[in-house]
């Protein structure tokens, strides 16, 4: 089992949940030295490094490899670079 931090659509519970097959239990979390920025034309945000700036997100623990498959097929669809 993993711990994932989640910074964009994934934050949103409702979706979250429809994803991994669960309701997860999440807690607030923060990421120093990144920022979420919107990625150009696009509906959704990517992490860049910051000196000054921490990203807002959330933590789920405990994820078990078959939520991780289910959340890596749900990010394939935007074939990230």
């Amino acid at each position: 089992m993993n711990d994932f931090f989640f910074f964009g659509t994934l934050r949103h519970l409702p979706l979250l949940q429809l994803v991994m097959g669960r309701r997860p239990v999440v807690a607030a979390a923060h990421l120093p030295q990144f920022c979420a920025k919107q990625v150009d034309g696009a509906d959704y945000p990517m992490l860049v490094p910051s000196a000054t700036d921490t990203a807002q997100g959330i933590i789920v623990t405990g994820v078990t490899e078959a939520e991780r498959r289910r959340l890596s097929y749900y990010e394939a669809g935007f074939i990230f670079d």
